[in-house]
């Protein structure tokens, strides 16, 4: 009897308990979908910061590396040494550049290197024994043969710094942590 009087009630009011049913399910996909919004929001806001901090440190270790190029400009002046130096502490920077940009000529990693590390524009010329008034056309020079506009070389160089390229795969990817000298 008792199960009559279910199946009547279902079929006297199931298009209520349907519509329930509806309410419920409709309820939990919003607080799903409201679940993986604020995760995906927060897995963007990690992603942030961790790069925040990687810029942090590759700035920190670039300052550093300035440095050892004053001292390299007064005393050494050996490429083979400052190139060295920066593959240490910027994922093989230097190295990588070549590998991924085989027509650049040394003079041109030599250069990258030393946009990379910010040196003024009278030390680059010094360094490479060219006049500062070139300096311009061979920073254009250079982010063609690189393949990317001249006012976005520099955001190239650091991002290179800190991003691998997978030829393979055609996508990017973080290298390991800058540190600091």
């Amino acid at each position: 009897m008792i199960l009559s009087d279910f199946i009547d009630s279902f079929l006297k009011y199931g298009h209520v308990a349907m519509f329930m049913i509806l309410v419920v399910l409709l309820s939990v996909i919003i607080i799903l979908l409201t679940k993986h919004e604020h995760l995906a929001f927060q897995a963007k806001q990690t992603k942030e910061i961790q790069l925040s901090i990687q810029h942090k440190q590759l700035a920190e270790t670039l300052n550093v590396l300035y440095e050892y190029f004053l001292r390299w400009q007064n005393d050494v002046k050996d490429w083979d040494e400052l190139l060295l130096k920066v593959d240490m502490h910027c994922n093989a920077f230097a190295t990588r550049l070549r590998k991924s940009h085989p027509k650049l000529s040394e003079q041109d990693i030599h250069f990258s290197v030393l946009l990379l590390l910010k040196v003024p524009r009278t030390l680059i010329a010094d360094s490479l024994h060219i006049a500062v008034s070139t300096i311009s056309k061979k920073k254009h020079r250079l982010a063609h043969s690189i393949g990317v506009e001249t006012n976005q070389l520099y955001e190239y160089l650091v991002n290179f710094c800190l991003y691998m390229h997978d030829d393979t795969t055609n996508h990017c990817h973080p290298t390991q942590s800058i540190g600091v000298l």
